[in-house]
């Protein structure tokens, strides 16, 4: 019975001593993932504090994305001044400021630290069309021509935003203005003009000009003369099929008399003629023709 007691004495003094030993052993494999933390934290603030963090040059900073507007152009308006550190530059406040009211609609900025570098990449505004406006809606400049009625506002994109064209003249002389122009005050039709420039870019009828100075009437500039519309709704598509139709108009119809074309109903368009004695007859004939056929009639 003593003996029991005495080993289990032992054991238990064994046991202290092995429990005291794990807990320096813990202690000290802290101590030393504190100083080795210590010691990474320090190398690496003593690393991005090193002189060559720097970008010391635009070529340092990498362009991606771009396709109408070149690579130092883009470069151009960037709000960084050189030498900089890597660090100090806010890759977030640089997007934002690229998209700012510019022709990029998206950037995206990312640090690169072998070599030191940036990357932005960038989705650039696509222009597709000039916005004018009534100069009674815009201050005229001094000397103003009394026959101009409308003024260029800067590009339209497929969204319907605003891009001054200077953004794109000064930074890429080179690059080609849409053709397409528009009129109008852009509040009334931005929501809509997304819609009408889908529409219009499967109208198989080239369109040139579109007057939206009266939303009740909206006309276009076509390869077919002057086309009267009326308000822009869901008839649209079936306007721009009536239009195509109106390819195959009688030869003994004078395009050149033609005033417009109005299309208001697509299934019953009519020709408005410059010479008013004609008029009648001709409403006339095309409120009687089919425009899916080729007999038109045009009786004097």
């Amino acid at each position: 019975m003593s003996n029991l007691t005495t080993l289990s004495r032992a054991e238990l003094a064994e046991r202290r001593r092995q429990l005291r030993w794990k807990r320096r052993l813990r202690a000290l494999q802290a101590f030393w993932r504190l100083m080795l933390a210590i010691a990474l934290t320090g190398g690496a603030i003593w690393l991005v504090t090193l002189p060559g963090w720097v970008i010391r040059q635009s070529s340092q900073v990498n362009i991606v994305g771009n396709e109408l507007l070149s690579v130092e152009a883009v470069r151009a308006l960037l709000p960084l001044e050189y030498p900089q550190s890597l660090w100090e530059i806010e890759p977030d406040a640089v997007a934002r400021s690229l998209q700012a009211g510019g022709p990029i609609a998206q950037a995206t900025v990312k640090r690169q630290l072998f070599p030191p570098s940036l990357t932005i990449e960038i989705r650039e505004r696509r222009p597709v069309a000039i916005a004018y406006a009534p100069v009674s809606s815009l201050q005229a400049p001094s000397g103003q021509p009394s026959q101009t009625t409308t003024a260029a506002i800067g590009l339209l994109d497929t969204t319907g935003a605003i891009i001054p064209i200077d953004n794109y003249t000064k930074l890429t002389p080179s690059v080609e203005l849409p053709k397409l122009k528009v009129i109008g005050d852009r509040n009334q039709y931005r929501s809509r003009w997304p819609q009408l420039y889908q529409a219009i870019l499967q109208s198989p009828v080239a369109i040139t000009e579109i007057d939206w100075r009266d939303p009740g009437n909206l006309i276009l500039l076509t390869e077919l003369g002057v086309v009267h519309i009326g308000p822009f709704d869901d008839r649209f598509p079936k306007q721009m099929v009536a239009l195509n139709q109106l390819r195959k108009l009688p030869g003994n119809i004078d395009r050149n008399a033609i005033a417009y074309i109005n299309l208001k109903d697509p299934a019953s368009p009519l020709i408005q003629l410059r010479q008013a004695r004609n008029l009648a007859t001709d409403e006339a004939a095309m409120q009687n023709a089919d425009p899916s056929q080729d007999d038109w009639s045009d009786d004097p």
